[in-house]
């Protein structure tokens, strides 16, 4: 009997990326986790996160403050992900990406004006959430004869799929789409996993007598791949674990095929295999094929193997040989600091030299620093005759410099070789990452001796030749306030400092760089001048901000009557702020009809006053006259001011008479 076991069967990405989050959400959490939903449709993941104390929320009132949630990998809707910020909890979010793309398609298009129709299931979480995006306004459909009895008034219609649907039914959506709708754009938003799933399942159901497909009761996914090879494997099985397949099914069965959904993990694919040779122990000898499959180890050997656990000590590793590789962590990494559970993941390939074929416990010891260093003999060479730039993690403070480590072998950097110019305190440059150019190589002694000196003066080099490159009066640019000058503000903006002039830090006067400006603010100003050899560059802020002169004249005209307030006497007339930043002359023979021998004699400062605009120069100066509203009389003011005493006076009189009668008042009493 043969087996074909699908290559695409199992975990796709989307899934996969869920598990490890919520395996994440686990370890750095003591607190209570939720999943909102089941993280994916199949029981044996969920039941298993059960039993680790994660807890599945139907609604997010369901979960309790203070706790952590993961946000499966069909998404949520942005009204969810609000509620669950609101509550303050600490979030984990495992949406597939392929799903994130789909949102944030539907979202663009909706703020667009478009009408949003999803092929899809309408009750599956994933369209739910997609939904979400557009306001819950889509039209859902589930089939190419549900497009006609759609009562859309617009052609302006955006199609998206659910991402496990057939792709060859969405094409027949499509057509029918385009016959109803002339304006309609159209999105293939199905996985590609997905696709590649079905196709395998397409391939395999061809030719073989027995089609089984593994997935989760309520797995999309893994319904439309039971479709697909039912179509052309009329004895297809959909099962969600071994127990279901039984010793009738396999009767006069010679060739198998083996499919699985994105959300079935790997040992339920292996249960199933196992159960298939418990049933047909006479004619699958799997132990056998086993062994013949084997690879063959040496001691010296270099090999590639695939991460099958892990510990704070070891790194268990899956050759192909009938016993696993373990790695300690010292054959793994010479780096002090380097954390297994941090850096190493199950799945990961790693290359591997083997050490013993069989130690003590019947293992295969191996090491990964054997294959690294024996590699890096070799790249120094070439690291060094071509001048190569790298990094390394310096882990060591010694005489002289210090010691940095590049896959495991040590590199020394001199004191003066370190930064820009000598370092003094060498201990704050420990794990820290740094790139440098090999500058020697003694083969003899072993020793590497390498410079981040030249590798920093090199960069500092070109990004001053690309930033005089890319420079140009009037062009704009971004920088940080750096400090402040009494006549100016200097500007870091990344390669060099530019100058603020302090009559170019605003339209209006400034007396003062700290009253509009901040040390670390960050700005926008327009280069004004610039010389490359002296590396002098001006900027202005106010040039990136209209004159509010030039909007005063654009919004008025000769003739027009505005409010203003005197500011400042001359002998030949007065200054009046029309508005902050704006001002006018009112000339002395435009106060009054009368002849006077100063402003002052019928103005005061701050004075509120009426004036008809006369005249705008070509250099922007704006003329005013009090006179043609209404001509000011000194006799008239002079009478005025003289009446406005008198009653000052009475007033006066008035309250000091009521005083002193409350006073005989309050004595008699």
């Amino acid at each position: 009997m043969d087996i074909i076991l699908a290559k695409s069967a199992g975990f796709c990405f989307g899934v996969s990326n869920a598990i490890k989050i919520l395996d994440c959400a686990i370890e750095k959490n003591s607190g209570k986790i939720y999943t909102l939903g089941e993280i994916i449709h199949n029981s044996q993941v969920v039941d298993y996160y059960k039993k680790k104390g994660v807890l599945i929320a139907s609604d997010v009132k369901d979960i309790e403050k203070d706790s952590s949630v993961v946000i499966r990998a069909h998404g949520v809707s942005p009204s969810v992900l609000d509620s669950l910020k609101e509550k303050e909890l600490n979030i984990f979010d495992a949406t597939c990406p392929f799903v994130k793309k789909i949102q944030e398609l539907v979202s663009s298009k909706y703020k667009e004006g478009y009408k949003i129709i999803i092929f899809g299931n309408k009750n599956h979480p994933e369209v739910i959430g997609i939904n979400g995006y557009c306001d819950n306004t889509a039209c859902i459909i589930e089939n190419k004869d549900q497009i006609f009895d759609l009562d859309i008034n617009t052609d302006k219609v955006c199609v998206v799929s659910q991402t496990t649907q057939k792709r060859e039914v969405l094409q027949e959506v499509f057509e029918f789409i385009d016959k109803k709708f002339k304006n309609a754009i159209k999105f293939d938003t199905i996985c590609n996993a997905t696709t590649k799933r079905q196709e395998e399942a397409k391939d395999i159901s061809k030719i073989v007598d027995l089609m089984i497909v593994l997935g989760g009761v309520n797995s999309s996914n893994t319904q439309k791949l039971y479709e697909v090879a039912k179509q052309y494997c009329s004895n297809t099985l959909k099962v969600y674990d071994a127990n279901q397949i039984k010793i009738e099914d396999l009767e006069k069965i010679k060739k198998i095929g083996i499919t699985a959904g994105a959300s079935t993990p790997d040992w339920v694919i292996k249960e199933v295999l196992l159960k298939m040779e418990e049933l047909e122990k006479e004619e699958l000898d799997f132990k056998s094929l086993f062994e013949e499959s084997l690879v063959t180890l040496h001691t010296g050997d270099v090999v590639e193997g695939v991460v099958i656990g892990v510990n704070e000590k070891e790194v268990y590793v899956d050759l192909g040989y009938k016993s696993d590789g373990i790695i300690p962590k010292d054959y793994y990494s010479i780096d002090p600091e380097f954390k297994i559970s941090e850096n190493v993941k199950i799945g990961d390939k790693v290359k591997v030299f083997v050490i013993n074929v069989n130690d003590r416990d019947g293992n295969v010891l191996l090491s990964k620093v054997r294959v690294e260093q024996d590699k890096f003999k070799k790249d120094l060479v070439d690291y060094f005759n071509n001048k190569t730039v790298f990094d390394v993690k310096i882990v060591e403070v010694v005489r002289g410099g210090v010691v940095a480590l590049y896959n495991g072998v040590r590199i020394f950097i001199p004191a003066s070789k370190l930064g820009s110019g000598y370092v003094k305190d060498l201990e704050s440059y420990l794990n820290k990452t740094v790139s440098v150019r090999i500058i020697e190589v003694d083969k003899r002694r072993g020793k590497i001796i390498a410079s981040a000196r030249d590798v920093i003066k090199e960069a500092r080099e070109k990004e001053l030749n690309e930033f005089w490159s890319g420079i140009q009066i009037g062009k704009r640019i971004c920088g940080t306030v750096k400090n402040f000058t009494n006549y100016g503000a200097f500007v870091d903006v990344g390669a060099i400092d530019g100058f603020i002039h302090i009559s170019e830090l605003s339209w209006d006067k400034v007396k003062k760089v700290s009253d509009v400006l901040g040390i670390g603010q960050k700005v926008e100003a327009e280069v004004l001048d610039f010389n490359k050899d002296e590396k002098k560059l001006s900027l202005s802020i106010k040039k990136c901000t209209e004159n509010p002169k030039d909007v005063f004249i654009r919004n008025h005209k000769i003739g027009d009557i505005v409010d203003c307030k005197i500011i400042k006497f001359l002998n030949f007339g007065a200054f009046a702020e029309i508005e902050k930043g704006i001002e006018g002359l009112i000339h002395i023979s435009e106060i009054s009809d009368y002849k006077l021998n100063s402003p002052k004699e019928v103005l005061k400062l701050s004075q509120q006053v009426k004036a008809k605009i006369v005249n705008i120069s070509e250099d922007k100066k704006i003329a005013l006259s009090i006179k043609a509203v209404e001509p000011i009389n000194p006799a008239k003011k002079v009478e005025e001011e003289k009446l406005k005493e008198q009653e000052d006076k009475e007033e006066k009189e008035h309250i000091e008479e009521f005083e002193n009668t409350i006073g005989d008042m309050l004595k008699n009493n």
